[in-house]
Parts: C-alpha cells; sequence; structure tokens
C-alpha cells in the first residue's frame, strides 16, 4: 500500500540522518509525503533538517502547523505521538526553532534583495512583523533557559545583521542581566563593535577596531574571570 511505501521511505530517512547524510535524508522523508498527505512525523522530521540545510523559509510553515499539533498531542495517536517526540523534546524546542526559522527567513530575504540592487538601502519595514512575532514566542519560552538564551542571541544578532545598533544595545543590557557572563555576550559585543555602513575598513579604521575588540576582551575576562 502507499501508506506501507511512505513509511519504508521514512525510515530510510531516519536512517540517513543518523548517519549524516541530511541531504539525502530530507530528499527521502519528501518522497515519503509525496505517497501520502503530510503527516506529524514528516513536518517534525523535515522542519529540523530543514534549519541544518539553511532552508528557513521551507521549515517555517512546518513548524507553524508542529507547534498546533503540539496543542492537541494528547489528541493524537500513540504512533503520531512517538513519532513526534523522535524528533522534538519540548513545545519550547518548537517555539526556539520557529524564532529561528523566521529571523533567518527574513535575513536571507534581506541579502537576496540586497544582492539584487547591491548599493541601495533594504527596507526593513516589511520584517517588521516578523520581528514582533519572533519576540513574542520567544517571550513565551520559560526565562532563564537554555532555549530563552537562543532565541534572545537570535533576535540580538537579527538587529545586529539590519544594522539596528540602538536596539541591539537595548537587547544587549536585558541579556546581560538574564544571563550575566554568559559567553554569547562577548560574541555580539564583538559583532556589534564591527558595525559599520557600506565598504571594507581603511588600515587605520581596521586597527581601531582590532583595539576596540580587544579591550572587549579584556574587560570581559575581568568582569567574569
Amino acid at each position: 500500500s502507499k501508506e506501507a511505501q511512505a513509511l519504508g521511505k521514512f525510515l530510510e530517512g531516519v536512517a540517513l540522518e543518523r548517519e549524516g547524510r541530511l541531504m539525502a535524508a530530507a530528499k527521502r522523508f519528501e518522497e515519503s509525503e509525496e505517497l501520502t498527505a503530510p503527516t506529524t512525523r514528516t513536518d517534525a522530521a523535515l522542519a529540523s533538517l530543514y534549519l541544518s540545510l539553511g532552508k528557513p523559509a521551507q521549515a517555517l510553515a512546518r513548524l507553524g502547523r508542529l507547534l498546533e499539533t503540539y496543542k492537541r498531542l494528547d489528541d493524537l495517536t500513540e504512533q503520531e505521538r512517538a513519532w513526534a517526540m523522535e524528533f522534538i523534546r519540548s513545545r519550547e524546542d518548537l517555539q526556539l526553532q520557529y524564532v529561528t526559522a523566521s529571523l533567518e527567513s527574513a535575513l536571507q530575504a534581506i541579502a537576496t534583495e540586497r544582492m539584487r540592487n547591491p548599493g541601495k538601502p533594504v527596507s526593513v519595514e516589511v520584517f517588521e512583523r516578523t520581528l514582533k512575532q519572533a519576540e513574542k514566542m520567544a517571550g513565551e519560552i520559560p526565562a532563564g533557559s537554555l532555549n530563552a538564551r537562543a532565541a534572545r542571541i537570535a533576535i540580538l544578532r537579527f538587529h545586529i545583521a539590519l544594522g539596528n545598533k540602538e536596539q541591539a544595545e537595548k537587547e544587549l543590557a536585558a541579556f546581560e542581566k538574564a544571563f550575566p557572563g554568559d559567553s554569547g555576550l562577548l560574541h555580539t559585543r564583538v559583532s556589534m563593535a564591527m558595525m559599520r555602513g557600506p565598504g571594507k575598513f581603511g588600515p587605520k579604521e581596521a586597527e581601531a577596531k582590532q583595539a576596540e575588540v580587544d579591550a572587549l576582551f579584556q574587560r570581559h575576562l575581568k568582569a567574569y574571570p
């Protein structure tokens, strides 16, 4: 039957993923889905794979369905629930994946626009809704958790990538209060120090930036030995 063929393809995908052959695994999962309607197991498997393969836009729709599925987890069959939990540990994991996918998808769209129109500023207003949704979902993740940390880092890096230095500073202050001494603080401060307009650093500017970065390292080590 088609259902049996679909399950066979899916199991092949699971084996390939465990071998680290991610592109081949995704192909098998997609072939499984072509034989039947989309299922919780293929959504769960492909959402994670698409993120790993740098395809956040393709992961988003599946993550949205999975978040809805998680709300009715108790209504799933035992087999569906088992497959879902094979790829998803918790609702917070899904929320973090959604935050990451939405922001990475927006950044990819911005990068594409910049390549098409080099030298022209990109209007980021269209991505404000995406950012607000990401911030709302990040706020639902238990404070102080590793997932909350990762979500805040993703939002911080989004602001940095867009050149929103003022907002990035506010986010960084809030992050430092929630996660004092975190290694992500240093990485993010270095990224912010390197923020600038279009073009390359001149020799003097590059030297000044290097001195600034060195000072950041020293301050961080002194504050958090």
